[in-house]
């Protein structure tokens, strides 16, 4: 009998319909299921019950419904109703939350949500209450996957189910980050699908009209959106053919409606409850606060529509690749399916979801996560139509086909998503997350006040009962500086306890900063912090989290003692400086250095010039004693301070309140940022150290994104002031000593900033440096040199300055306001320094920053890491490193080295190395302007060496050796990397082979 071939078995079992039907959607529906099997195994391995954002007050929230409660009692509430007086309408406090004018402090976002957050959190504790959205995301797949097969009669749809569901987990980069939080959108995913599946099954079973108007009421009692949803749900079943030849049409529409409002009565009777009517809601009021036709806002207005539409081809454009076929397939499928009910709901869905959002002040990638059911609704059905059509000649081998593809796109985009966004990510656990709180809960009372940041606020809160908010909400919420707060707290007995976690917000770049700093600085003001616990865990989703691997538990406490001691390793006979933080000066002080009376008026500024006489020990200490009594701060910051030590003075949020010193006649309002921003003409009161051998310069460091002049003076009006340029780095100002200068003092002096109309200068820092007039030069053995290296700052902006030794000129030059623009070099040898007397260099009209000092003997070696960099070569890159350090010289580079001997000769010794094309691995060595040598070179690194006399250079004091190549730019070889490129330098050393000379 002769066996049926392959072509015909395939065609046999394709045309047995029933057989065929049932089999594929036995097998979709298995590979659904198993699909989401897995993917809620990998979430309950590592699922976070992330409580960050939002999703802390919903936790909040719904532990508060769920023990009874209505209004929030707690510390925090009580500090609110103590430095407030209740206001006529409701007051927003913090986040989602407002004070009534009763005094009362309660939740302002939808009920919905946080109620059913109470039920579990009845059923099955704080562990059920956390995991609620799991059960959500599980009834979210199946509901997607039902609503894609009963809107679909084709043979297919159990194919297509299973896409499109699937894609809803693997495609969307919000989906991870949506449903692992406990935030209220699965809910709003539940609720919404299970009434477009109703909507689609009503024709055929009548009962299922009833869930339509009772699963749209509850999503409005979760989010107060949904009511324009429900608005376009229920046009689109007005609109249908069979619900209007209902023979009691009026009556369901009518019973509906009433179906409707109970569903949703927790939102009016919330809305009553806040505002006294129930149809205006305290959430909806301050996001709609702003809304125009044509001006912008961060919330709801029609003026973000340009603003938010560039934002969004900006988040979307990198995946440009897939999402243009997927928006294609998207609306194809939606074209084909608009004669249908299910596609007149989803693209209903889609229009006005989209049409809402464009609106939204502050809109991302997940304001529009709502968008992908019409989305993957308009692909399955459009891939669905270009396969039949393309296949329907391969014997309905299409439905491999689509699972194929459909298998390809979902890996591509897993794969090509931010690693932050790819599925299966496991996070830091609830028991981890409830293990923490519990263990900061151990070491603080019930009923204390916690400051902390975000993200730890977030996860203390949700996780315990205690009272936890940042220190800015407080002066936020009431308009009451927040040290004015924590004090009359403490002394009321309040028990106040900060945690010194850095806060982590991601609205701005600008705001991503230790902001624990600050908060520790304005506490320190007025209080003592005693450390009570330290946290650590080096588990990176810790760190992320809470901002570092560590976090510190302090009691804030009253200052308690009214002496302060402090001890530092001083040599004795050093003649430097104390530093007393300004905000410290609280009321009268006494200071004992070593036993000794000091006396200083503070309003000469915070640095107190000293000298530490002989003592026994080697210890120098500091007491503090306050006036009568009087209670005092740990001076913690105070520091010992030597007269060439830079002394650096941030300016912005870091420095809250240490830099109101610093500007005499303030700041003004200023946002947090690491900068402070001026816009006209203000005062700077800086130290200045001064003496008959040094001056000072200070340097403003701006961050401002423009170039424009400025005018800047020195203890005089801005009109005869110095012209400066504003840009992006230091501007340096040079600070003449006074007349009266005698020996050495450190002294406040005022800096008059004139800043141009229409610009604003951006001031990040400012710092003092010591610029010395003069240089001792040591005794040396003979045979040797010293090196002399800084930088060059004159006097005035710009100016002519020489070098002497003595009554001798040795260099000069002009220099230009910007020291680092200007190093320089002198080196001198012992044959020159014979029989001269005063030997020191003095810097007429200038100074150096920075000085160095270097013996050069025998041998000196220069490496690429050397300090000396700066002042000895010329034309090299940046340090780099593969198996050594290295630099990359451009197409010619010099180095300069001293000569000690006149009449001796040197051996140089360059280690060199190329990796140029071919074409490019030649290099010429130059000494003194003279060829010496030609050499061609390899990728391996080469020592070429060379015994120089230099008897043919007498007069010289440098030997100059230059380095000539051809040049290349690795960017004409397919490289990202476009300078200019000569050969790999290693080092070299040079060595003087005579015997030194000797006297």
């Amino acid at each position: 009998m002769r066996q049926p071939s392959l072509l015909g078995s395939i065609r046999f079992y394709a045309t047995r319909k029933q057989a065929y039907t049932r089999a594929v959607s036995v097998l979709a529906t298995g590979l659904f299921l198993g699909a989401l099997g897995v993917w809620l195994h990998f979430l309950l391995a590592g699922y976070p019950a992330d409580v960050g954002g939002d999703a802390y007050t919903y936790a909040r929230f719904g532990r508060l419904l769920g023990s009874g409660q209505i209004t929030i009692e707690n510390s925090v509430a009580d500090v609110f109703r103590n430095h407030m007086e209740p206001p006529g309408t409701p007051q927003p406090l913090t986040w989602n939350t407002a004070m009534l004018p009763s005094g009362a402090w309660v939740y302002t976002v939808a009920p919905g949500f946080p109620l059913v957050l109470a039920a579990a959190y009845q059923i099955g504790g704080l562990g059920a209450l956390m995991h609620a959205n799991l059960l959500f995301q599980a009834g979210v797949a199946l509901l997607f996957f039902a609503f894609l097969l009963i809107s679909n009669d084709r043979p297919t749809r159990w194919l297509c189910a299973l896409a499109g569901t699937c894609g809803f987990f693997l495609l969307d980069p919000q989906t991870q980050h949506q449903f692992i939080s406990l935030w209220r959108e699965p809910l709003l995913f539940l609720l919404f699908l299970g009434s477009a599946c109703a909507l689609v099954l009503q024709d055929r079973y009548p009962r299922c009209y009833w869930a339509i108007p009772f699963l749209l009421g509850y999503a409005t009692a979760v989010k107060e959106s949904s009511l324009l949803y429900a608005a376009l749900l229920g046009g689109v079943l007005l609109s249908s053919p069979a619900f209007r030849a209902h023979p009691r049409v009026w009556r369901r529409v009518l019973l509906g409606g009433a179906v409707f409002m109970v569903a949703s009565a927790p939102l009016w009777l919330q809305n009553f409850y806040l505002t006294g009517r129930p149809w205006l809601s305290l959430y909806v009021a301050r996001e709609t606060a702003e809304y125009s036709v044509t001006d912008a806002g961060m919330g709801l207005s029609a003026g973000n529509v340009f603003h938010t539409v560039g934002r969004y081809i900006g988040l979307y454009r990198p995946h440009a690749h897939w999402l243009i076929p997927f928006i294609f397939l998207a609306l194809l499928g939606l074209y084909r399916q608009r004669h249908t009910l299910a596609g007149r709901l989803m693209v209903a869905w889609l229009i006005g979801h989209v049409a809402l959002y464009i609106q939204w002040g502050n809109a991302e990638a997940r304001h529009m996560y709502f968008v992908v059911f019409p989305l993957l609704f308009g692909v399955v059905h459009g891939m669905d139509g270009l396969l039949q059509r393309f296949t329907r000649y391969f014997l309905r081998g299409y439905p491999l086909v689509s699972a194929t593809v459909w298998v390809a796109v979902a890996a591509m985009n897993a794969v090509s998503l931010p690693a932050r966004h790819r599925p299966f990510q496991v996070a830091y656990g609830f028991g981890d997350w409830r293990a923490v709180a519990e263990s900061v809960q151990q070491s603080v009372p019930d009923e204390a006040l916690v400051l902390s940041n975000r993200w730890l606020r977030d996860i203390i809160g949700g996780y315990t009962s205690l009272g936890v908010t940042r220190l800015r909400t407080l002066q936020e919420g009431t308009g009451i500086p927040a040290a004015r707060i924590i004090r009359e707290e403490v002394e009321s007995g309040r028990v106040v306890y900060f945690l010194d976690n850095p806060d982590q917000s991601p609205r701005s770049t600008r705001l991503r900063t230790d902001l624990s700093l600050i908060d520790r600085k304005i506490l320190e003001e007025q209080h003592d912090l005693v450390p009570v616990r330290r946290m650590e865990s080096d588990d990176p989703f810790f760190v992320a989290r809470v901002g570092r691997s560590f976090f510190t538990i302090y009691r804030v406490e009253a200052w308690q003692s009214p002496i302060f001691e402090r001890t530092w390793d001083v040599e004795p006979q050093q003649v430097a400086f104390l530093f007393l933080s300004p905000r410290r000066q609280q009321g009268e002080l006494q200071l004992w250095v070593n036993d000794e009376p000091l006396d200083h008026d503070f309003d000469d500024g915070p640095f107190i010039p000293l000298t530490v006489s002989g003592q026994d020990t080697d210890k120098t200490a500091l007491r503090v004693e306050g006036a009568q009594t009087q209670m005092i701060p740990h001076f913690s910051d105070a520091t010992w301070m030597g007269w060439e030590d830079p002394i650096k003075l941030p300016a912005g949020d870091t420095a809250i309140p240490d830099d109101q010193y610093w500007f005499p006649d303030g700041v003004g309002e200023q946002p947090f940022a690491d900068r402070r921003l001026f816009d006209n003409s203000f005062q700077l009161r800086l130290p200045v150290r001064e003496g008959d051998d040094f001056f000072t310069a200070i340097a403003l460091h701006l961050k401002g994104p423009r170039i424009f002049p400025l005018s800047i003076a020195v203890d005089r009006p801005p009109s005869t002031g110095y012209a400066y340029t504003a840009h992006r780095g230091p501007v340096w100002i040079p600070v003449p000593a006074l007349e009266d200068a005698a020996g050495r003092r450190a002294i406040m002096r005022e800096i008059t900033v004139h800043v141009p109309e229409e610009h604003t200068l951006h001031v990040a820092q400012m710092s003092s440096h010591v610029i010395g007039r003069s240089m001792p030069i040591p005794d040396q053995d003979p045979g040797m040199g010293w090196l002399f290296t800084g930088y060059i700052m004159p006097v005035e902006t710009a100016g002519n300055w020489y070098v002497t030794v003595g009554e001798q000129r040795w260099k000069q030059g002009q220099a230009a306001p910007v020291p680092h623009e200007n190093p320089t070099a002198l080196f001198l040898g012992a044959h020159e320094l014979e029989n001269k007397s005063g030997r020191a260099l003095r810097w007429h009209e200038a100074g150096l920053l920075q000085p160095g000092l270097f013996a050069v003997g025998q041998e000196f070696a220069l490496t690429p890491d050397s300090p000396l960099m700066p002042f000895l070569t010329e034309s090299l890159h940046q340090l780099e490193r593969d198996t050594q350090f290295f630099r990359w010289t451009s197409s010619e580079a010099v180095f300069r080295l001293p000569v000690i001997d006149a009449a001796a000769t040197y051996r140089l010794e360059l280690m060199l190395a190329c990796h140029a094309p071919e074409e490019h691995q030649t290099v010429d060595i130059w000494v003194n302007d003279e060829l010496v040598d030609r050499q061609r070179l390899d990728p391996s690194t080469a020592t070429l060496t060379y015994d120089i006399p230099a008897a043919g250079f007498p007069e010289a004091r440098w030997m100059k050796v230059t380095l000539r190549m051809p040049g290349w730019r690795p960017a004409a070889y397919g490289s990202a990397d476009r300078r200019k490129l000569g050969v790999r330098w290693y080092g070299l050393t040079w060595t003087h082979l005579e015997p030194p000379l000797r006297d």
